[in-house]
C-alpha cells in the first residue's frame, strides 16, 4: 500500500486508517453472510477471510516526488534522444557538399582530383623563409600558395607534398579524359567566388608545365583578375589588348621563371564590357592559335554571379568545376550545372577543393 501526501505523517496515518477500515469492512461482510451466528467469537472463528493489521505503516524518509535518480535517468535519456534527433535533422538539412561520393553519385560528375586544405598555421610559419637548394632541387615542387608562386625547400616538403601530389593526380586525370583527343583549352570555374578556382587553375598550369607540357595560363576573370599578381608579372597588358587589336598575343605572353614551360596571359586593362570581350570571335581566334602548341588553362569567372564562364565553357573544349568541401551547397552546384547545360557547355569533371586532412604541419 502506498499513500502519496504532502507530509510523511499524514501519509502514515492514512495508510494505517485505510488498513483498519479494510479489516473492519471485511468483518462486516462476514457478519452479513452468517446471520444465524450471534457470538462475535464464533463469527471470527468461522470467517473464511480474516484481515488483521500486522504492523503499522512506516513513515517515509524520502519524498515520493521528485525522484532524483529517476529524474536524472529520464533527463539523460531525453538529452540523448534530443541530441540524436538534432544531429539527424542537421544532417538532413545540411546541403553542403563534403565528399567526392556526393559529386559522383548525386550529380554524376567525374572527380578529377581532391585538393587538401592548406592550413593557415602551416603557411604563416613558412612566410619569409629564404629559398634554399639549387634550381634542380626545387624542380617539380613549385606551387601557388597564399596567392604567390612558391618553391618548396627541405623544411617545406612535408606541407607541400600532398598539395603538389594532388595536382599531379589532377594533371594525369585530365590527360586521360579523352586520350585520343585530349582537351587543349580547359576552362576552370566554380559556382561562386572564393572557392579556390584561381588557385586550382594556377597549380594545374604549373603542374602541366613542370611535366614538360608547354602551357599557357590565361586570366579571363576580367572583373577580378588575380593571375598577374600571383605570378609577379605585368598585368597592364594581356588578353584585352589582343582582343581590341593593339597587341599581338605572342608579344604579351609572359614566361614564368623556374616553372617549366609556363607562360601567362594576364588580363590586361579591365574592360567595361567583360562578357562581350570573352564572347568575341577575336578571343577565340587568339586562344586557338595558342592551343596549337600549348595546353591553355583559362581562369574564368564564377558561374552564378555572371554569364562569362558559361560563355567560355560553350566555346572551348570543356570546363572543370571547382567545388569547396563543406562550403559549396548542392543547390549552388545544381544551378551552376544548369547554367552550363543551357549553353551546351561540356563539363570535363569536378575538383573537390579544401578537403580536410590530418598529418604533420
Amino acid at each position: 500500500l502506498s499513500i502519496v501526501q504532502d507530509s510523511p505523517e499524514t501519509a502514515q496515518a492514512l495508510a494505517d486508517a485505510w488498513v483498519s477500515s479494510l479489516a473492519q469492512e471485511v468483518s462486516n461482510i462476514e457478519n452479513q453472510q452468517m446471520p444465524g451466528v450471534a457470538d462475535a467469537e464464533e463469527v471470527t472463528a468461522q470467517s473464511v477471510i480474516k484481515v488483521l493489521p500486522l504492523v503499522e505503516a512506516s513513515k517515509p524518509s524520502t519524498p515520493h516526488s521528485p525522484n532524483g535518480r529517476l529524474a536524472l535517468a529520464l533527463g539523460a535519456l531525453s538529452g540523448l534522444v534530443l541530441g540524436l534527433a538534432l544531429t539527424a535533422l542537421r544532417s538532413v538539412n545540411d546541403r553542403r557538399i563534403k565528399s567526392s561520393a556526393a559529386l559522383e553519385e548525386d550529380f554524376g560528375l567525374t572527380v578529377l582530383g581532391t585538393i587538401p586544405v592548406m592550413s593557415r598555421k602551416s603557411t604563416k610559419a613558412k612566410k619569409g623563409r629564404e629559398k634554399r637548394g639549387s634550381k634542380a632541387d626545387r624542380a617539380g615542387r613549385a606551387t601557388l600558395r597564399d596567392g604567390r608562386v612558391r618553391n618548396a625547400d627541405a623544411s617545406d616538403t612535408a606541407v607541400t607534398f600532398h598539395f603538389a601530389e594532388s595536382f599531379k593526380e589532377l594533371r594525369t586525370n585530365l590527360q586521360f579524359i579523352r586520350p585520343d583527343n585530349p582537351p587543349r583549352i580547359i576552362v576552370i570555374t566554380s559556382a561562386l567566388p572564393a572557392e579556390g578556382k584561381s588557385t586550382v587553375a594556377a597549380n594545374t598550369a604549373i603542374t602541366l608545365a613542370e611535366s614538360g607540357i608547354p602551357t599557357v595560363l590565361v586570366d579571363a576573370d576580367l572583373r577580378r583578375p588575380t593571375v598577374a599578381g600571383s605570378f609577379h608579372v605585368e598585368g597592364s597588358v594581356g588578353l584585352t589588348n589582343t582582343v581590341i587589336g593593339n597587341a599581338e598575343v605572342w608579344d604579351v605572353l609572359q614566361p614564368v621563371p623556374d616553372v617549366g614551360d609556363l607562360k601567362v596571359l594576364a588580363s590586361g586593362p579591365v574592360p567595361p564590357n567583360p562578357s562581350e570581350i570573352l564572347a568575341s570571335a577575336r578571343l577565340e581566334s587568339v586562344l586557338r592559335s595558342i592551343a596549337e602548341d600549348h595546353v591553355v588553362i583559362v581562369d574564368a569567372p564564377p558561374l552564378l554571379p555572371v554569364t562569362d564562364a558559361a560563355i567560355l565553357a560553350a566555346k572551348y573544349d570543356g570546363c572543370v568545376l571547382v567545388v569547396t568541401a563543406g562550403q559549396t551547397t548542392r543547390d549552388e552546384l545544381a544551378k551552376a550545372l544548369g547554367n552550363l547545360a543551357k549553353v551546351n557547355g561540356t563539363v570535363l569533371g569536378a575538383v573537390l577543393n579544401s578537403v580536410p586532412t590530418t598529418g604533420p604541419e
